[in-house]
């Protein structure tokens, strides 16, 4: 972390997602739901590699640790942890889409998500955080602007969410670009979801867990 921070709150900034971000493209985001196959009609492909650069090299000014958990790739992912990031974590996305995903890739894209949320958390849990904040690899932010947002959210005791986008329909969900409360909040937050969505998480077999996470020192 820079020293320009000069708040003594300490918090920890999640960077989460696939490094080649693939989704819906904008005019049909909103009937995703309908849609059963991939192609390059409804589909784009993002490389999120100097993006998340960006955000790295800006949140050290603000952050005191930086993660990032993303997805297996050909990109060299070491140089970042080296670089970058306090730390850099890979899981197995074929692995884990086979047996929790289950080909429905848009229905059920969200479990990804949680997961590489949780991986992150599990290693920011005892790093005496005060607060932590997750954003998306794809997504654009100003970073000073997050964090200072981060620190109304803990003084206020409140949560941190980004709900513009959000179609009326489902208004009581929350869009999953931006999401940061208390530390100890958020880690039983996504405690929560994962028993939730994975029932018997706590309970995976050594193997799977080994096969769905790489940690590169």
């Amino acid at each position: 972390m820079d020293s320009t921070k000069n708040n003594t709150n300490r918090i920890g900034l999640i960077i989460q997602g696939p490094m080649i971000s693939s989704g819906i493209r904008g005019p049909l985001l909103r009937d995703k739901n309908s849609i059963r196959e991939k192609s390059d009609t409804n589909y784009v492909d993002f490389n999120c590699l100097e993006n998340v650069i960006k955000l790295s090299k800006s949140g050290r000014k603000y952050f005191d640790y930086i993660v990032l958990s993303t997805w297996e790739t050909d990109l060299d992912l070491v140089s970042l942890e080296n670089n970058f990031f306090d730390k850099v974590i890979i899981s197995n996305e074929e692995y884990f889409e086979k047996i929790f995903i289950k080909h429905k890739i848009f229905n059920q894209n969200y479990k990804k998500q949680f997961h590489t949320i949780k991986m992150a958390s599990d290693f920011l849990k005892d790093k005496d955080l005060d607060f932590i904040v997750k954003v998306r690899t794809d997504l654009f932010i100003d970073i000073e602007q997050l964090y200072r947002e981060c620190i109304f959210a803990l003084n206020k005791n409140t949560i941190l969410i980004c709900n513009d986008i959000r179609n009326k329909k489902r208004f009581m969900e929350l869009d999953d670009f931006i999401y940061g409360s208390e530390s100890n909040f958020f880690l039983k937050w996504i405690d929560n979801l994962m028993n939730i969505e994975f029932k018997n998480w706590g309970g995976c077999t050594p193997q799977v867990n080994d096969f769905l996470f790489v940690d590169k020192i």
